[in-house]
């Protein structure tokens, strides 16, 4: 029987035990054989993910937004609008958090609120792979390669960025541009545990 003792998602790191705790005593989610087909990989890691909460482990979070580099070519609209994102994702990104080992994760972990850490079905996945772990033959690597769009997102993160005050940091950039409303486009979501 193979077994998932330990899982990571995103940017969390998980620990299973506080310093009076052992291994054995964690709970893990088991398997009769290693998942192959999308639908056997995105079960095993719904399964993993969701006992999260309930085994209450030692959690942290770290909460990290970044902008590529684009080529705005001479455009200074277009440049000071890069500028104005890279400046407030350093913003946005300076967000952690941590649980200590039994205490309550429901309002912690995504999805907030619920029971559950992920409620992706096999029309939010647009590729599934899992691989070994080398040098632990009781581990496996899950990527899960997410199709576009909110709702898709929203079954695996939670999004918490507040509209007006995304709005009023544009006010900083208002002799180059102005912007009254956004819109946000979901894609390129990716997850990978172990």
């Amino acid at each position: 029987m193979a077994a998932v003792a330990v899982i990571a998602t995103a940017s969390c790191s998980l620990t299973g035990e506080s310093e009076e705790e052992t291994t054995t005593e964690r709970e893990v989610v088991l398997l009769e054989k290693k998942p192959e087909t999308k639908a056997e990989i995105l079960d095993f890691f719904n399964r993993a993910v969701n006992n999260i909460k309930a085994s209450t482990p030692g959690v942290s979070s770290d909460h990290e937004y970044s902008v590529k580099d684009v080529d705005t070519g001479d455009v200074p609209e277009a440049k000071a609008l890069i500028e104005f994102a890279k400046n407030f994702s350093e913003a946005l990104e300076e967000t952690s958090d941590k649980r200590e080992y039994g205490e309550d994760l429901n309002d912690f972990l995504p999805i907030k609120g619920t029971d559950g850490v992920s409620y992706l079905t096999d029309a939010d996945i647009a590729e599934a792979e899992i691989t070994d772990v080398e040098d632990d033959r009781f581990t496996y690597e899950v990527h899960l390669v997410l199709n576009d769009g909110k709702e898709t997102m929203q079954n695996a993160y939670d999004f918490e960025i507040d509209k007006s005050r995304v709005l009023s940091t544009f006010a900083d950039y208002k002799d180059t541009l102005e912007v009254s409303d956004y819109d946000v486009s979901y894609a390129g979501g990716e997850i990978r545990a172990r």
